[in-house]
């Protein structure tokens, strides 16, 4: 079969032409070399704006805590369960959350999820007792799970490859730019509006982002060819994207590598097997210590007589070292691959946590310590989470992303429903020292399965094709 010059098709998209004489247009190449136009920048933006309320919304009831246990009249360990269910929900929302997405499409996916959790967030504002708070808290984090592989495999898939990383990046940082939100937010309204008017803003903010999302974001291009029905959308898609599609091409992705079809017993046979078990453990490790942190810090730090202003601000802080460590990272990353990089953050989380268990908790000692100490530490463990994202995004084909990414948070999810019950053990049988040795073994943990990962982020600034003029 002939092929076609890059002008004629798609701008520098090679292709074969059909038996039939019609020009195939490969989806999968044009979408990693074209340049990164305002239209694949718009679904980043929608993307990211979701993962910032998700962020928001999952940490919601961590800020609200010290407000809600004396006016419900509630005890830590009664608590507990409250956060596990919701942890628990997040766990099936990440698992069938990637599944529903790989197989009816990331958008329908995504926009679902949004809409519960922000409905069921902004219920909780509702609840006068245990029962009720868990119900709505388990089916919100339904919501919270299912669209976080979704965002990943959109922006992955909307991105052209020396890109991808930053970008898969950029958009899941912001689940730390939502601590940091929430943190402000929080600061602000719970001496003035209660811990009931936060979670109705927490719950309301989804919901306008909802219908944006119906109107404006588009489905991926590499679910759409599989699709043949979907042509048409296809077309309008990749004009948007500043390409030229010849009228008559037949749409095609040749750069798939032997998956015809989303399954999620594909990921426990070769070649995946190893990556995705080390990627479940990796996962756990990290999100036991993240949710840890996130669920139990302004409780610790209002336990030790801090007021509840500062204790929402240590967890702002903890976020914002988390931002700037993530971009850093996946910068590094363009030039190092992911391996070593990813192994210091896990190695410096652990230490970082045995070091803040030394620091301790004194309201009345100079607060730049400390804050500058949950910064870093949640650089390291925070922003490596959102690595561990990007990086397995990067481990599975386009037709397992969602599945692939989705299953890996959901098991991860076990490590974060263990860390209510954990947390709250810890620091009440030994404080914050033991809550921070629990911190430290789950980030060895991780350490050791990244150093075992074969399928490692290569360094894209020499490895990856150069991209085509304008990017």
């Amino acid at each position: 079969m002939s092929i076609m010059s890059a002008k004629e098709i798609g701008g520098g998209v090679p292709s074969n032409v059909t038996p039939a004489g019609r020009p195939e247009f490969d989806v999968g190449f044009a979408s990693d070399t074209s340049s990164w136009a305002p239209y694949q920048k718009l679904v980043l933006l929608l993307c990211s704006l979701v993962i910032v309320l998700d962020g928001f919304d999952a940490l919601a009831l961590g800020f609200a805590a010290p407000a809600m246990l004396p006016d419900l009249n509630l005890t830590k360990e009664e608590l507990a369960p409250v956060l596990a269910i919701g942890l628990i929900g997040m766990t099936i929302g990440a698992a069938i959350g990637g599944i529903l997405g790989d197989k009816f499409g990331r958008k329908i996916a995504l926009l679902v999820s949004t809409i519960i959790f922000g409905s069921m967030t902004g219920a909780i504002a509702f609840a006068n007792d245990l029962p009720t708070l868990g119900l709505f808290r388990f089916i919100a984090g339904i919501g919270l799970g299912g669209a976080l592989p979704n965002v990943t495999a959109l922006v992955a898939e909307y991105t052209p490859q020396h890109r991808r990383s930053f970008a898969v990046t950029l958009s899941l940082v912001c689940m730390a730019v939502g601590g940091v939100f929430g943190g402000f937010v929080s600061a602000e309204a719970l001496p003035a509006l209660g811990w009931r008017g936060l979670f109705a803003v927490a719950g309301a903010l989804p919901l306008v982002l909802a219908l944006a999302l119906f109107l404006l974001l588009p489905e991926s291009p590499r679910f759409l060819v599989t699709r043949p029905e979907k042509s048409n959308e296809l077309r309008q898609i990749f004009e948007r994207m500043r390409l030229d599609v010849p009228s008559d091409a037949v749409f095609v992705d040749r750069t798939e590598s032997g998956v015809n079809k989303p399954s999620a017993t594909t990921l426990l046979r070769p070649p995946y097997l190893g990556d995705t078990l080390l990627l479940w453990l990796a996962f756990f490790g990290c999100l036991l210590a993240v949710f840890m942190s996130f669920n139990w810090l302004p409780t610790m730090l209002a336990d030790a007589g801090f007021d509840l202003s500062t204790s929402s601000r240590g967890l702002l802080t903890f976020n914002v070292g988390a931002i700037v460590a993530a971009v850093l990272v996946s910068w590094i990353i363009l030039f190092t691959g992911s391996r070593l990089p990813m192994l210091i953050m896990a190695l410096g989380g652990a230490g970082g946590a045995l070091a803040l268990s030394r620091i301790g908790f004194d309201p009345a000692a100079p607060k730049l310590l400390l804050l500058t100490a949950l910064a870093l530490l949640g650089g390291c463990i925070v922003g490596l989470q959102v690595i561990l994202y990007v990086l397995a995004s990067h481990v599975y084909p386009t037709l397992l992303r969602a599945t692939g990414v989705g299953l890996s948070a959901g098991i991860g999810r076990v490590g974060a429903v263990l860390s209510s019950f954990i947390g709250a053990a810890a620091l009440s049988g030994f404080g914050p020292v033991g809550f921070y040795y629990v911190v430290a073994a789950a980030m060895a943990v991780t350490a050791i399965a990244l150093l075992l990962v074969r399928r490692h982020i290569p360094p894209s600034a020499k490895s990856e094709a150069t991209p085509a003029a304008g990017t």
